[in-house]
């Protein structure tokens, strides 16, 4: 489904200042894509979002879930994946620790079992610079 077929939908988002980055770039994303939503409700808790969007108060954006989705719900993929972002993992650089080691071996296996790859540069972080 184009982002476009949902314009003038109302939206059920998370309330900015859980993420400004995010939510903002999740505005951005749909206008580019031509969805402008006639309303935006916030909700931070799932099954509150759930009962927004089955009393027809707005359409979501989360990821299929294998488990399935409450009764009434539907879940339908966006083409393109235009709503991907990026995740972001920083330290002192002289703080090497092997919780951060763990961390990125943790994180790096887990996305590429989901198909995604790391950005160039990612790693397990280097000792610093004598």
């Amino acid at each position: 489904m184009r982002l476009r077929r949902l314009d003038g939908l109302p939206l059920v988002v998370f309330p900015r200042a859980m993420a400004p980055m995010l939510y903002d770039h999740v505005l951005a994303v749909c206008r580019s894509e031509g969805f402008r939503p006639g309303a935006i409700r916030r909700a931070r808790n799932p099954h509150f979002v759930n009962g927004l969007v089955l009393g027809g108060r707005g359409v979501h954006f989360n990821e299929h879930h294998a488990g399935g989705l409450s009764e009434g719900l539907v879940w339908r993929p966006l083409e393109g994946d235009p709503l991907a972002w990026r995740t972001s993992v920083v330290w002192p650089p002289r703080r090497r620790h092997a919780s951060v080691d763990a961390f990125l071996a943790a994180a790096s296996a887990g996305l590429e079992a989901a198909g995604h790859t790391a950005a160039a540069g990612a790693g397990p972080p280097r000792p610093p610079a004598a």
